[in-house]
C-alpha cells in the first residue's frame, strides 16, 4: 500500500517536474524570440535614424542653397529674379515636406525606443519568472530525493 502510495506520489512529482520543465522551455524561446525582435526593431531604428540624419544634410544643404541665392540676389547678380524665387519656393516647400518627414521619422523613432523598451521590461519579467520556475523545481526536486531516501529507509527497516 505505501509502495504504491510512494510511486503515485514519485509519478505525481515526476509529472510535474516535466510540465514545469516544458514551462521553462516555451518561456526560454519566446525570450529568444523577443530578443529577435529586439534585435530587428533595433536596426530598424538604426536605419530610421540614417535615414533621419540624411534628411537633416539635404535640408542643410537646401538652407545654404536659399542663403547663397539671397547673397546674389542683394549684390544684383541675378538676372531672372522671378526663376530663381520660384526655384526657392520650390526648394523651401521640399524642406517643409522634408522636415515633416524627419518630424513624422522622429515620432517612429520615439514610438519603436518605447515598444524596446516595453518589450525589455517583458523580457526581463519573463526572465524573472523563469528564475522564479527553475527555484521551485529544484525545491520539488530536493523534496523528492528526500522522500526517496525515506522510502527507502522504511523499505530497509521493513526488509
Amino acid at each position: 500500500m505505501n509502495d504504491k502510495n510512494y510511486e503515485k506520489m514519485v509519478d505525481k512529482l515526476h509529472d510535474e517536474q516535466i510540465k514545469i520543465h516544458s514551462l521553462l522551455t516555451e518561456k526560454e524561446k519566446i525570450i529568444n524570440e523577443k530578443n529577435i525582435q529586439i534585435n530587428h526593431l533595433e536596426n530598424q531604428l538604426q536605419s530610421w535614424a540614417d535615414e533621419a540624419t540624411n534628411w537633416v544634410v539635404m535640408a542643410d544643404k537646401h538652407a545654404k542653397l536659399i542663403t547663397k541665392h539671397n547673397i546674389l540676389k542683394e549684390l544684383d547678380l541675378l538676372k531672372n529674379v522671378e526663376e530663381i524665387v520660384k526655384k526657392k519656393d520650390q526648394y523651401y516647400n521640399e524642406l517643409l515636406k522634408k522636415n515633416e518627414i524627419i518630424k513624422s521619422l522622429n515620432i517612429n523613432l520615439n514610438n519603436i525606443t518605447k515598444s524596446v523598451a516595453d518589450m525589455k521590461k517583458s523580457i526581463i519579467e519573463n526572465e524573472n519568472k523563469s528564475r522564479a520556475l527553475l527555484m521551485e523545481l529544484s525545491k520539488k526536486d530536493s523534496i523528492l530525493k528526500d522522500m526517496e531516501k525515506k522510502i527507502l529507509l522504511m523499505v530497509r527497516r521493513i526488509l
